[in-house]
């Protein structure tokens, strides 16, 4: 159980560090070019729409019991890896800015 826990605060702090990061670029498109920013805007929006579904399987993972918790667990790693990876290519792509 401490194992859990364990990883439901780590996890937290990380999503939390992570919508700062988005948070900033949503604040540097502002410094862009016309023709950068929309799509800097598309990458973006891809970026929100890939963490409301993690967010949406963290919180699934939270509601779990013990016992499909490991299941549960499996399929929000794979979300949170594909949200980590898009911002990584968003920042890699702005980072010029």
């Amino acid at each position: 159980m401490r194992d859990k826990q364990a990883y439901e605060q780590k996890m937290e702090a990380e999503m939390k560090q992570l919508e700062a990061k988005v948070t900033q670029l949503e604040a540097n498109l502002q410094s862009m070019q016309a023709d950068r920013q929309l799509e800097a805007k598309k990458e973006l929006s891809r970026l929100d729409e890939q963490f409301s579904e993690a967010k949406e399987k963290w919180q699934d993972l939270k509601a779990a019991g013990d016992k499909g918790w490991d299941d549960i667990r499996e399929g929000f790693e794979n979300a949170w890896s594909d949200v980590t990876h898009s911002f990584d290519r968003a920042g890699d792509e702005f980072k010029d800015i």
